[in-house]
């Protein structure tokens, strides 16, 4: 079953489910009436044996004597409909002494006297309820009393011709409406069955788009249900998968453009040495030029390297240490204090603790520093200080203003001095690793770059 379509599936679960509910309504309907109807029916025999009692001890002596031992007792004084309604209720009124006699010409003229005389016997109670059962089921009840000094027990009994008419024909009513309950509700489980698949085959096949890079415009349901979300969700993933598809074909057509002319380089001057072109003299500088252009082919090809693994295997970098924010950015500043003697360094560092992982968070700060060593004319201002639950450090440079900060931090985005944007591409992941956001803000006189990490409680 569970390689059929949904659909399909869903309509043989609610059919075979409302089918098992709708036999158990029946099967308790049909236990209910026929519990009903036999309560009915010994309160019909009841009722009639009540009538005919009284009027058989109203008899004088002679109409007692005629009506002892007789199969019916008639009662001509009851209305007509109280006759019609005990018409299907048969009265025997025997003495005990013909009980205990052989009566083989009322036994065979009827058989109920033959099949509950040893029973009727053996009765201690007054009044007691029977099912026989012959050719068919016989409702009966056995009255004992005293007349003329005589043990009488009064027979009153109903064949279930009668009840088993009045069942049928309940059954045939409640049949035809579960029959037409069945339909109906068929019919709706192939609607509900249709409403729940209809969006979700609308969603797999924006999913096979999506699997095959082919974008289509977003699915609209109007539903807050799981599909809903589901649908929801599968537009974010479609969102993001196209952005992450420009970005893709973008980074690499930029990658093989900055690739393009080291190689280029390097092949020209590898040629002419081999052509013989170069002077004797210049080789060594042709060839220490050709290193240059391989080691940036080098860094660059690293930092791909080191960018996708903070992408794709972020588990390799979550080895975090508690650290004092003081130390450690004083010993990382001072590496670069001396690489220069054009710029001023200035500081404002609070001592923080920090929860980092040393070696990708250094790589991400030095990335900055790097930057504003770049584009800095006089001043470079570091600063760390904590604001409510988070902890900010800021690197400003007295540099040109960004053209766009906001894509700074893109891949593929180039700088004004022409150096594609991976060493802060990978400084915008890691900080994203260690839960923080980072942004780069144009101010007044320059350029700042602001981290922002969650402070330790």
């Amino acid at each position: 079953m569970k390689n059929r379509p949904l659909s399909a599936q869903l309509w043989i679960a609610v059919s075979i489910l409302i089918s098992i509910v709708l036999l158990m309504i029946f099967g308790i309907m049909n236990l209910s009436v026929r519990t009903f109807f036999e309560k009915q029916t010994f309160e019909t025999i009841e009722f009639s044996q009540a009538n005919r009692l009284k009027h058989a001890q109203q008899l004088d002596s002679e109409a007692m004597a005629s009506a002892l031992d007789s199969i019916d007792i008639s009662d001509d004084t009851v209305s007509q409909s109280a006759q019609e309604y005990e018409r299907s209720v048969n009265h025997i009124l025997l003495t005990k002494k013909r009980l205990n006699s052989e009566v083989r010409i009322m036994a065979y003229k009827l058989p109920i006297v033959r099949e509950i005389r040893s029973t009727i016997l053996a009765q201690e109670e007054t009044t007691k309820r029977y099912i026989f059962q012959t050719d068919q089921h016989i409702y009966a009840v056995v009255t004992k009393v005293e007349m003329r000094g005589e043990d009488v027990f009064m027979i009153s009994y109903m064949q279930e011709t009668y009840t088993k008419g009045l069942i049928r024909a309940m059954n045939k009513h409640l049949i035809s409406v579960l029959i037409f309950s069945l339909i109906f509700s068929l019919v709706l489980a192939q609607f509900i069955a249709r409403r729940i698949t209809k969006p979700l085959e609308a969603l797999e096949n924006q999913l096979g788009h999506i699997a095959h890079k082919e974008w289509q415009e977003e699915l609209l349901l109007d539903r807050n249900d799981e599909i809903g979300r589901l649908a929801a969700s599968a537009n974010i993933m479609q969102q993001r998968l196209k952005e992450q598809d420009r970005e893709e074909k973008d980074f690499i057509q930029t990658v093989s453009h900055d690739l393009k002319t080291p190689i280029m380089v390097i092949r020209s001057y590898a040629q002419a040495v081999l052509d013989g072109v170069i002077a004797p003299e210049d080789i060594k500088s042709s060839i220490q030029l050709i290193d240059t252009e391989a080691l940036k082919m080098n860094e660059k090809i690293r930092s791909l390297i080191y960018l996708y693994t903070l992408r794709n295997q972020a588990d390799a970098f979550d080895e975090y240490l508690e650290i004092q924010s003081l130390d450690y950015l004083e010993n990382l500043i001072k590496r670069f204090q001396y690489t220069t003697d054009k710029l001023v360094f200035q500081t404002r560092l609070d001592d923080i603790p920090l929860s980092i992982n040393e070696m990708t968070f250094t790589v991400a700060l030095e990335n900055i520093i790097e930057n504003a060593l770049r584009f800095a004319k006089n001043l470079i201002q570091i600063e760390c200080h904590a604001t409510g639950s988070h902890v900010m450090i800021t690197v400003f440079n007295d540099g040109t203003p960004l053209r766009d900060p906001e894509r700074i931090f893109e891949r593929y985005e180039t700088e004004a001095k022409g150096n594609t944007g991976l060493g802060l591409a990978i400084t915008k992941e890691i900080i994203r690793h260690h839960r923080g956001e980072i942004k780069a803000q144009n101010e007044k006189d320059g350029v700042s770059f602001i981290i922002t990490l969650p402070k330790l409680l």
